[in-house]
């Protein structure tokens, strides 16, 4: 299975092919921004259910772990179902960076290609 694996913003973010698609494990984006696992693991399955799917893949330790994982397509959509005037203070600034850097990529892409 090709994975990939990128530093942002000080957590390690992963995409892996799967059934030939790009799909990103989700505890690493949510626990990065601040966030509490357990609640958005609830609304990804309640919002995303028929996109959401557990690979299992290794993670950052070497171990074989089973996660749950988006496909990449869709992680804008989440990232925007995310109010950041509800979010604790303390992790507001970072949610916003990862919300604003999702529009700059799709920005770039719909008008340059890339």
């Amino acid at each position: 299975m090709k994975s990939l694996h990128v530093s942002f913003h000080g957590s390690d973010l992963y995409i892996v092919e799967h059934n030939g698609e790009p799909y990103t494990p989700m505890k690493p984006i949510v626990e990065g921004m601040g966030l509490a696992w357990q609640p958005q693991l609830e609304k990804l399955n309640n919002r995303f259910a028929s996109t959401i799917t557990e690979i299992v893949m290794v993670a950052g330790d070497g171990k074989s772990r089973s996660m749950n994982c988006l496909p990449l397509r869709k992680l804008a959509a989440w990232l925007n179902s995310i109010s950041a005037n509800k979010v604790k203070p303390e992790i507001r600034e970072r949610v916003l960076q990862y919300q604003e850097e999702c529009d700059d990529v799709l920005y770039e892409y719909w008008t340059k290609g890339v």
